[in-house]
């Protein structure tokens, strides 16, 4: 495979690999590569929670929550809490 690099870009590889930590160019074309592939991945991912999140919502698959949910849960967290340290307490 052959590949046209730009001088800034053959330059900023050359710099690259004179500092240091790679044991070739092609090592860091790879790296590059790599990471490229990474963020393409992490910019896909939320969509496809998302879509995935419609969909369930248009199923019906998710009930909503409850306007007193996390103040009911973090009441029941205390309790257990409060509990617990009584025991240890006894």
């Amino acid at each position: 495979m052959k590949i046209t690099l730009t001088k800034d870009q053959e330059a900023w590889l050359k710099a690259r690999f004179k500092a240091g930590g790679y044991a070739s160019t092609s090592e860091i074309v790879r790296e590059a590569l790599r990471l490229l592939q990474q963020v393409e991945i992490e910019e896909l991912l939320p969509s496809g929670i998302e879509g995935e999140l419609q969909r369930r919502l248009r199923r019906g698959g998710f009930k909503p929550m409850p306007e007193d949910f996390f103040g009911t849960l973090r009441q029941k967290q205390h309790a257990r809490l409060r509990a617990a340290r009584q025991k240890r307490a006894a």
